[in-house]
C-alpha cells in the first residue's frame, strides 16, 4: 500500500545541504553590552521618588484622585530607577 499523501507545509524540510561545517547563513556577532550611566539613574530615581511623594500628599490633602495616581506612578518609577541603578534589581535573590 502506498504511503498517504502529506499535506503541503507538513512534510520534513529537505533544503540544500550546506557544503561543510558551520551554518549556511552569515552569523552576526552579539552586540557589545552598553554601559549604563549609574549616577544619572540614581539622581533621576531620587527626583522622581521625591516628586511622587509630594504629589501623593498634595493629591490626598486636596482630594484630587488624578494627582494621587500620578504621584503613585512617579514614586513607583522612581523606586524602580533607584533599584535598577544599583545593578541588583533584576537579579533573583541568592544569584551571583
Amino acid at each position: 500500500m502506498p504511503p498517504a499523501p502529506v499535506p503541503q507545509g507538513y512534510g520534513p524540510y529537505a533544503g540544500p545541504v550546506p557544503p561543510g561545517p558551520g551554518p549556511s547563513f552569515p552569523v552576526r556577532p552579539a552586540p557589545a553590552p552598553v554601559a549604563k550611566p549609574q549616577q544619572s539613574n540614581s539622581v533621576l530615581g531620587a527626583i522622581a521618588l521625591g516628586l511622587g511623594i509630594v504629589l501623593l500628599i498634595v493629591g490626598a490633602a486636596s482630594s484630587v484622585p488624578l494627582v494621587v495616581l500620578i504621584g503613585l506612578g512617579a514614586g513607583a518609577w522612581g523606586i524602580w530607577r533607584l533599584v535598577t541603578a544599583t545593578g541588583n534589581g533584576p537579579k533573583p535573590p541568592g544569584g551571583s
